[in-house]
């Protein structure tokens, strides 16, 4: 289980699933919003998510995904950086 820590100064971005150490997906492919940056959870004026929800959600379809794989997750805030890599 990935522990994620919240950014409350510039959101979240996107998530980088990652598989044996390259970039297997981006969790949302483009993000989109009204207002401000696009983010992963679009900005609203209010604490109210805006619909539709983002989907929490990957499967690894790749002809290898019956084998054992080392799976990461990158959180990438609002500005573009990425969350540290932990063992």
């Amino acid at each position: 289980m990935a522990q994620i820590n919240a950014d409350f100064e510039s959101g979240i971005l996107a998530f980088i699933i990652q598989r044996d150490g390259k970039d297997l997906a981006r969790i949302p492919e483009k993000p989109v919003g009204k207002f401000g940056r696009p983010l992963f959870q679009s900005m609203s004026y209010h604490d109210t998510p805006e619909r539709p929800l983002p989907e929490m959600r990957m499967v690894d379809r790749s002809p290898t995904a019956g084998v054992k794989h080392e799976y990461r997750v990158i959180v990438v805030n609002g500005v573009g950086l990425r969350s540290p890599i932990r063992p």
